[in-house]
C-alpha cells in the first residue's frame, strides 16, 4: 500500500494554498500571501500506521523546517482526494535521527470559507480565511442552530460576531462562543452557533 503523505505545515503554509486551489488571489487579505512566487508545496512524508483519528508519521530526517508539538498539518495520504487537518501531539527522534510525529486528526475535510466580521460599526474589516471543520461542506450550512468549528489565523480574535461567506449566494451569520488556541501557535479555533443564514441581495 501507499504509505506517502503529502504534507502542508503550519497555517501560514495551509491557507495560500487552498486560497490557490480555489483559484483565489482577489479573496486574499493582507494577512494570507498567496503570490505564486511564495507559495509552499506540499511535502513528502511517511505514514507508518493510522487509525481513524490520527496517524504516526515519519518527516525526512534534516529538514528545514522545525515541527513544534501544537503545530497544524494539512495532510493528504497516498492517492486519497481529500486532505485531512491534524495537530501534531508527540514528536520522537529515533537513533537514526529520523523524526517521527504523533497526529491527532480534528478534520476528515478541509473547506476553505471566508470570515467577514461585524464589529459595531467596523463591517469594513478584511475578510479573512478560514478553515471550515467536522465534515461540513460549505452548502450544508443551512440549519439555523447548528454548531460547527472553524480554523483561522490569531488576529482579530477579540470580533464575536462574524460572517461566513461560504459558496455565494450564501452566507451565514454565526456567534463565536469560543475562542481557543494551543500554546506558542499561531491559529485559533474557534466555536460557533449558526443564526439564520441568508442569501446575498
Amino acid at each position: 500500500s501507499d504509505n506517502r503523505v503529502s504534507v502542508l505545515q503550519g497555517i501560514t503554509q495551509i491557507m495560500p494554498y487552498f486560497i490557490h486551489q480555489q483559484g483565489g488571489g482577489r479573496t486574499s487579505t493582507r494577512h494570507t500571501r498567496t503570490s505564486p512566487s511564495t507559495l509552499k508545496m506540499p511535502e513528502n512524508w511517511q505514514v507508518i500506521d493510522a487509525s481513524e483519528n490520527g496517524l504516526c508519521m515519519s518527516k525526512p530526517s534534516g529538514q528545514r523546517y522545525p515541527t513544534p508539538r501544537g503545530e497544524l498539518l494539512a495532510l493528504k495520504l497516498g492517492h486519497a482526494q481529500n486532505w485531512i487537518l491534524g495537530i501534531v501531539r508527540r514528536i520522537h527522534e529515533t537513533e537514526n535521527e529520523e523524526i517521527q510525529l504523533g497526529i491527532e486528526i480534528i478534520s476528515h475535510t478541509i473547506n476553505l470559507v471566508q470570515l467577514l466580521p461585524i464589529a459595531g460599526q467596523q463591517a469594513t474589516i478584511n475578510m479573512q480565511p478560514a478553515l471550515l471543520l467536522d465534515n461540513h461542506s460549505p452548502n450544508e450550512l443551512n440549519s439555523t442552530e447548528e454548531q460547527f468549528a472553524l480554523i483561522c489565523e490569531q488576529h482579530n480574535t477579540h470580533v464575536s460576531e462574524y460572517l461566513v461567506i461560504c459558496q455565494q449566494p450564501l452566507f451565514i451569520q454565526v456567534h463565536v462562543l469560543i475562542h481557543s488556541s494551543e500554546q506558542e501557535t499561531d491559529y485559533c479555533k474557534l466555536q460557533a452557533n449558526s443564526k439564520t443564514p441568508h442569501s446575498a441581495v
